[in-house]
């Protein structure tokens, strides 16, 4: 969660008057007995189970005298005059919930949590998760380096303490929040700053949660608490809407360039046994080159494969010097329907050419004109059967200050869900789109990216190395998507390195959302990284992102048959199940072990040593109906 406060004053809150409340407010619940200093917000919990009592927030300041102070056993309420801030909290089934109200422009630093002898880790949903011992020094590092603001996954993270992990959770869709690692004499601890910004938002929700004694607790706690307010939506519900998204289970996700838009490339595919297979292109006419058609559509749905092309709705070129079939929007909309700065100025787009378009100007002229419908059925008019939609389930979300089309960062994401919920559900399309955002889940069936960790490595690296990655057009500029990339030994130990990961989107989503690497990162990207990511993955039961053309499905078709013959059976058969366990092994946390529901448990061997019956670098699948086991030792 990366948030600005806008343009409104935003007063730090930290003030001092001169009459306190030294009461202490008591509150039972079923996980423990909370005490909260309301002056402060410092709060601790004596644990049911008899364990040391957890200091769970610091107060390190005093926000505010309180006034008009009530509480019972299992709630309270309060007032602060200066701040203008009504505070009420209550217990529920795992700790407390916090609820702010206030119509005053400020920002607003609590919980800040970690900061005590207790604290052991931080538990961090950035990307698929991070486990980030609080003391360790390459974190700290990294922390120092890169900016301290989470771009978070899902709306949570947490603090390990002994015997208990205890989260801390916003409410969906709250982007007024920042959330920060900072650091003090050597420990990582963390710090919400909320942004209250006048009639656009005056609420700020908070849940402190005593979750359990594994590291997936807060992922666990998290979604029990969507499935309670009726915000989860299974792969099942999905399937029974368009049974199309039953293709996803066992498919490999395949981005096709240059000859692996040929029939020849579909031939080789069915010739190497791939049974299941998502293939994603980009629909821009290549000249003197493969593009796909109608009958490479029509041959690939036959197979029983997906197969959709890459679209955008977030940018937009003026139409005479537009190259790009998907920034090719009516004139009309150009530069009408550009999101404008605080100065009203044209926000560029990406890679510096046109403008980002503003979800809130398409909105308020669908009606009329049907922009996004009649896009949709130019990308689709091959008869596709999928789309990938980039953008509209990642930030960054924008802030529109166009006089005839004003738009706030809710605005953005609420205009997003409404756009993909109607190309899930009203077109009836296997919809996938980047990162896969926890408020996003509902409507779209797979995402390219959620599986990469600590992103703030990676886009400096993705947007200074130009011959590496792709950034913007021509076509032939993403030949470099072909080329291996040397990456430093910085990124890969921040985003592959196992002993710091957790499998914390699959706990709450793996059987609502099929995730993946981004496409950049394909399997064949960074040599280094493929056996460590190819057990990752298969021991997170994802698929892996290839990008393919028909010379490099030549030269790698034994792994890539190999790995296919691995991960799709077991996909098929657990793709739908949810990712109940997870636990570390070893001491050196080297050798891991998921289960998905009640059938299949796998465990990777990360280390350069035998682990039982299992050899270093590989992962065994054990059926838990039969015993049954299989293997795969992915090579380097």
């Amino acid at each position: 969660m990366f948030k600005k406060c806008g343009l409104l004053f935003c007063a730090l809150v930290f003030v001092t008057p001169l009459i306190w409340a030294e009461e202490t407010i008591n509150l039972s619940a079923k996980t423990g007995q909370f005490s909260i200093d309301p002056a402060t917000l410092a709060i601790s919990v004596l644990p049911v189970n008899g364990q040391t009592e957890i200091n769970l927030t610091q107060g390190e300041h005093r926000f505010d005298a309180v006034k008009e102070l009530e509480s019972s056993r299992k709630d309270a309420q309060w007032h602060y005059p200066h701040l203008k801030i009504q505070v009420k909290v209550a217990v529920d089934e795992q700790g407390l919930k916090f609820l702010f109200i206030s119509d005053k422009a400020q920002s607003f630093q609590w919980p800040m949590a970690g900061l005590t002898s207790q604290a052991k880790a931080l538990i961090l949903p950035d990307g698929e998760g991070l486990y980030i011992p609080n003391h360790d020094p390459f974190w700290l590092k990294e922390f120092n380096k890169y900016p301290k603001s989470l771009s978070l996954s899902m709306p949570f993270w947490a603090i390990e303490y002994p015997h208990n992990y205890v989260s801390y959770i916003l409410a969906d869709k709250d982007e007024n929040t920042d959330a920060q690692v900072q650091q003090r004499e050597g420990q990582l601890y963390l710090l919400n700053t909320h942004h209250f910004l006048s009639k656009m938002h005056l609420s700020y929700e908070v849940f402190i949660h005593l979750t359990g004694n594994s590291p997936i607790s807060p992922a666990v706690d998290y979604r029990n608490l969507l499935i309670e307010q009726n915000k989860f939506v299974s792969l099942k519900q999905k399937i029974l809407e368009n049974a199309n998204v039953n293709k996803l289970l066992g498919a490999f996700h395949i981005w096709v360039w240059g000859d692996g838009k040929s029939l020849a490339m579909l031939d080789k595919l069915d010739k190497l046994g791939i049974k299941h297979a998502l293939i994603n292109y980009n629909a821009s006419p290549v000249q003197n080159g493969f593009n796909v058609d109608k009958d490479y559509v029509h041959m690939a749905e036959s197979m029983g494969y997906l197969i959709g092309p890459y679209d955008n709705f977030d940018n937009a070129l003026n139409p005479r010097k537009s190259d790009n079939i998907t920034l090719g929007w009516p004139k009309y909309l150009w530069p009408e329907a550009c999101i404008r700065d605080v100065n009203g100025s044209i926000l560029t787009g990406y890679a510096n050419r046109g403008c980002y378009l503003s979800s809130e100007a398409l909105r308020l002229r669908e009606s009329k004109e049907k922009n996004i419908a009649n896009h949709i059925e130019a990308m689709l008019a091959k008869g596709d059967n999928s789309l990938f939609l980039d953008y509209d389930a990642a930030y960054p979300l924008y802030e529109d200050y166009s006089k005839q089309h004003p738009m706030t960062s809710v605005q953005d994401l609420n205009n997003r869900l409404e756009r993909m919920r109607y190309i899930s559900s009203t077109k009836k399309l296997v919809l996938g789109s980047e990162t896969g955002l926890a408020w996003s889940a509902g409507v779209i069936a797979y995402n390219n990216g959620a599986f990469l960790t600590f992103s703030q490595a990676f886009w400096p690296i993705f947007q200074e190395d130009k011959k590496q990655f792709r950034l913007g057009w021509p076509i032939k500029a993403l030949r470099a998507l072909f080329k291996p990339y040397n990456a430093p030994d910085e990124f890969i130990h921040a985003n592959y390195n196992p002993r710091y990961r957790l499998p914390l989107y699959e706990v709450v989503f793996h059987d609502s959302v099929i995730s993946t690497d981004r496409s950049e990162l394909s399997e064949l990207k960074i040599l280094a990284t493929r056996q460590v990511k190819a057990l990752l993955q298969n021991l997170y039961n994802i698929p892996p992102i290839w990008v393919l053309d028909k010379k490099t499905l030549d030269k790698i078709q034994n792994y890539f048959s190999e790995y296919y013959n691995f991960f799709s059976p077991l996909h098929q058969m657990a793709g739908l199940e949810a990712l109940t366990q997870f636990e570390w092994l070893t001491d050196d946390r080297l050798v891991q072990r998921t289960q998905f529901g009640n059938r299949v448990m796998l465990t990777a061997n990360f280390s350069n040593k035998l682990y039982e019956e299992i050899a270093a670098h590989c992962i065994q699948a054990e059926w838990k109906e039969d015993g049954s086991k299989t293997s795969f030792c992915p090579k380097r």
